[in-house]
């Protein structure tokens, strides 16, 4: 979520992989969120209209990265 570090989600992934369940966490630290703070100087952002991308670029690779290596974890 919005301003998390990935290891908010070690507790949840630990409990997930005792059950069995493979689980890749997004490589995301707080100080990335900042990069959001881009979308300030876009007047879109003030009129509530501004796109996902390019501001969330940056996580949008980070999860594809994590979807990527889950993939490979689930297929060998």
């Amino acid at each position: 979520g919005l301003g998390n570090n990935s290891s908010d989600y070690q507790q949840l992934a630990s409990s997930l992989e005792e059950k069995g369940v493979r689980t890749v966490v997004a490589k995301v630290s707080r100080p990335d969120w900042l990069r959001n703070a881009a979308g300030l100087v876009d007047g879109n952002y003030w009129k509530g209209t501004l796109r996902p991308r390019p501001v969330l670029d940056w996580y949008l690779k980070r999860i594809e990265e994590a979807v990527s290596t889950a993939n490979l974890l689930a297929n060998g």
